[in-house]
């Protein structure tokens, strides 16, 4: 995505990659991790720890439907401490 896919020929594999990178640029664009200003996509600040907060939220949420546990997050530096059995 950085470089917009310049030098990616048109046809065969260079068309292949061309067309993932839109499809990859759509889906972020959807998902508001992204925005369009002309041709360009521009990443949201931050995406890195937005798409780590996404990945724990959805495992925690997977967590609590299979154990019926409460999920209380903690900050960063926080102690936690306990038995986790599955």
């Amino acid at each position: 995505m950085i470089g917009g896919g310049t030098g990616i020929g048109e046809q065969g594999f260079g068309g292949e990659v061309r067309e993932a990178l839109r499809q990859r640029s759509d889906f972020l664009v959807e998902q508001g991790l992204a925005e369009r200003r002309g041709q360009h996509v521009i990443l949201a600040r931050n995406l890195l720890a937005t798409l780590r907060e996404r990945e724990v939220a959805g495992a925690a949420q997977k967590i609590v439907a299979e154990t019926g546990l409460t999920h209380r997050p903690v900050a960063g530096g926080e102690h936690v401490s306990g038995i986790y059995r599955r």
